[in-house]
């Protein structure tokens, strides 16, 4: 009995002992933050020395779901990482700068990886499918396209195994016409397809939850973006040189946006939120049910010469009416008095600095006047 209860003692001490040790060596490794859902993000590794690396999947009992912004930026000694299975976050420049790093395990739980993340990396060995570089791990080699390899091609198919692709994955693939992708992706990084002059159309995959312009900077040739169910948030800032984009389409079930004749709006048609700039048409009306015009919603139209509304448009954002240098006049479906305390109350709407002439139902008046 007596030796029974020493080695009872003897398993519960060394237990405590490894419990603590554990702690202490991952806190010597690395610096933590606490998140808001109750996990943790690797915010620093505390030594640049360092060769090879196995990233944790827990601390203190919790969940590490992210690598933070620069957690292993310039170290430059390292050569082979692993990140477990849990992580889904790969922060801003998180391995920038690791230009020995030869082999990077990725998990299939990611679902985001950040822009600059992996610049500089020139060690990096890739996995080859068809024409893409892909980053992955032992089961599945193909879980983030990270680029494309020749530029000439008119069609790209994706891995149908791929979740992530990467900022500039396809950066002047100025012969692509279309790009075949699974449903499974759920991240895309700014600029991936920058450049690509000759893509027409775009289906944002079901799985993405946030869709955002800058994808296609100077996708001259793109005409049509089909937004898919899953969309819940959008960016859409100046769609620089998509001077052909005249078109959105958003699937029915997509509970928070909709589109009609190719202008997108807020599901419940209150909010105006882009009008195409290559939408054709000398003039447009603005919808009786709508209430609030978002920025830039008129950014950049080249075709608009006058704007309709109606008085029941209560705010208009910044810059809601910008660059649209044909645009002369706004023919307003309310009194001069209505008209002037909505211009009043939503200065900065019109930066067009063409609009000069509203016609209201009891007159004209320049814009401005009062």
């Amino acid at each position: 009995m007596k030796k029974i209860f020493t080695f009872i003692c003897f398993v519960l001490m060394f237990t405590a002992l490894c419990g603590c040790n554990s702690k202490s060596n991952l806190d010597e490794m690395f610096e933590f933050g606490s998140m808001v859902d109750n996990t943790y993000t690797i915010k620093n590794v505390k030594s640049k020395e360092i060769t090879s690396i196995e990233i944790p999947s827990t601390y203190q009992g919790k969940k590490i779901k992210r690598i933070g912004r620069g957690a292993f930026e310039n170290c430059s000694k390292l050569k082979n990482a692993t990140i477990p299975e849990g992580i889904e976050e790969i922060d801003a420049y998180a391995f920038r700068g690791c230009t020995a790093l030869t082999n990077i395990l990725i998990p299939n739980s990611i679902k985001e990886i950040n822009y600059s993340a992996f610049d500089d990396c020139t060690s990096l060995n890739y996995n080859i499918y068809e024409n893409g570089k892909y980053l992955g791990n032992n089961n599945n080699y193909y879980v983030a396209l990270i680029a494309g390899i020749d530029k000439d091609v008119s069609s790209f198919t994706v891995n149908e195994n791929c979740n992530v692709i990467y900022e500039n994955a396809l950066n002047n693939f100025s012969k692509l016409k279309t790009i075949d992708m699974h449903y499974s992706i759920t991240y895309i990084g700014t600029n991936a397809f920058n450049g690509c002059s000759s893509l027409e159309t775009f289906l944002v995959p079901n799985y993405i939850r946030h869709f955002d312009a800058s994808w296609f900077s100077y996708c001259s040739s793109l005409k049509s973006i089909t937004l898919s169910a899953g969309i819940e948030t959008i960016s859409i800032p100046y769609m620089f040189g998509c001077t052909s984009f005249s078109e959105f389409n958003v699937y029915s079930t997509n509970p928070r946006f909709a589109a009609k004749d190719g202008v997108l709006y807020s599901k419940d048609l209150k909010t105006l939120l882009v009008y195409p700039i290559a939408k054709t048409g000398d003039n447009f009306s603005i919808p009786s049910y709508v209430e609030t015009v978002a920025a830039g919603a008129f950014d950049g139209n080249k075709y608009l010469k006058s704007l309709s509304m109606w008085a029941i448009i209560k705010t208009l954002r910044k810059d809601a009416v910008i660059n649209c240098n044909s645009l002369h006049t706004v023919n307003f479906k309310g009194t001069m008095n209505e008209w002037i305390a909505l211009d009043n109350a939503n200065l900065g709407w019109d930066h067009s600095f063409s609009v000069n002439t509203v016609n209201c139902s009891d007159g004209s008046l320049n814009r401005g006047s009062s």
